[in-house]
């Protein structure tokens, strides 16, 4: 719920009611932008960026300068907050070279409407440091996190080679609308899939219980 409350911080409600001709060098933008830096120091090593999105997308403010006025509304992260007014966590995003994780909630008015949205930018490695930080002692384990619409590797304690790689086997037309959609990395279907033949018994014997840890992460609101 970290970004639910950070996206309560009155700065950041104070920025966007000031009308948009008065906001550049005005004292609420330098408050804006400060809490927004104070937010992204809490891990300088996966957090990329912070920014303040409008009720229609566009970025206002951002920690990354170079960012500010993009139209950041056709991204997943971005309706949820504003149609269900609760926290979002979405699944890996291939925009770049090197995937990343957003994290966004709703900026409400002093009335409690919805006037923006928080955004935090994480590089998706962030999964891969707690899965192994997590699981220290399962060495003797090969453990994944797995996307449930892609069945794409988000981390994995084996093969590094095959991170960023699906369980899944795709065709040329269904691999370039999932990467169209920033769903899944650049690649041909062979270079993306790693099938595993026994992957699907590994999900059976976790849900029994068995040796097979398994997990699944997909966009999902953070009240779920």
């Amino acid at each position: 719920d970290g970004i639910r409350t950070e996206a309560q911080s009155p700065s950041l409600s104070s920025y966007l009611q000031l009308p948009l001709d008065r906001r550049e060098g005005s004292l609420q933008e330098a408050d804006a932008l400060r809490t927004l830096e104070t937010f992204s120091r809490k891990d300088s090593i996966f957090i990329l960026s912070y920014a303040i999105l409008d009720i229609n997308g566009k970025n206002r403010l951002d920690t990354i300068q170079s960012q500010i006025g993009q139209d950041e509304r056709g991204l997943g992260y971005f309706k949820p907050p504003v149609e269900n007014g609760v926290p979002f966590a979405s699944a890996l995003i291939f925009k770049s070279t090197s995937p990343t994780i957003y994290f966004s909630a709703p900026i409400r008015s002093k009335s409690g409407s919805i006037i923006g949205v928080l955004r935090a930018e994480y590089n998706a490695l962030v999964c891969q440091y707690l899965i192994n930080n997590s699981f220290k002692q399962e060495q003797a384990k090969q453990l994944v996190v797995v996307d449930r619409q892609t069945y794409l590797r988000i981390a994995y304690t084996g093969d590094r080679e095959y991170l960023y790689k699906s369980f899944q086997e795709f065709s040329v037309q269904q691999l370039t609308s999932l990467q169209a959609e920033f769903k899944m990395p650049p690649g041909t279907p062979s270079e993306i899939s790693q099938v595993s033949p026994g992957f699907v018994e590994g999900v059976e014997n976790f849900v029994r219980g068995g040796d097979f840890l398994f997990f699944t992460a997909s966009s999902s609101s953070l009240e779920e």
